[in-house]
């Protein structure tokens, strides 16, 4: 009589853990965006099975592009740039990916993985933060708000 019981209050709590879990960060849309850099600009964001991707362009003046990525109940590993004069520009801190860099007229940006799948973004665009700017995952919808939590 006890295993189905606990079988029930097992399969509930694991059913209101996951529900709490999503709400507070809603999964991505799957894929890769598609962008054209000689006819948007703005910040990319995007999570495959190599981890995390976060891009930038511009299709018109310099972008000054600063944020901060924060893991949610884990940690980031493998951060690297897509430029090595990057590098100085996008580190590694105790509070998560810090970065700060201008993009014009080039894709800038960085990779890294979070051991949780889970991470928060702020991101700001020459000085404002506006969600139109930010496009997430294969669809390229842009976030109701910044900042925004996402996992993968």
């Amino acid at each position: 009589m006890r295993s189905p019981l606990l079988a029930v209050l097992l399969l509930a709590s694991a059913c209101a853990t996951t529900q709490k879990a999503t709400s507070l960060a809603p999964f991505i849309d799957p894929g890769a965006p598609a962008f054209d850099n000689e006819k948007s600009g703005g910040v990319w964001i995007w999570a495959d099975s190599k981890g995390w991707h976060l891009r930038t362009t511009s299709s018109g003046p310099q972008r000054l592009m600063t944020g901060l990525v924060t893991p949610i109940s884990g940690k980031i590993e493998d951060l690297h740039t897509v430029r090595g004069d990057l590098s100085q520009r996008v580190r590694l801190t105790d509070r998560g990916v810090e970065f700060e860099f201008a993009t014009q007229a080039d894709v800038d940006g960085f990779d890294w993985r979070v051991t949780s799948g889970c991470n928060s973004f702020d991101v700001v665009v020459d000085g404002s933060r506006t969600p139109g700017v930010v496009r997430l995952g294969g669809m390229g919808s842009a976030p109701d708000a910044i900042p925004f939590s996402l996992c993968q």
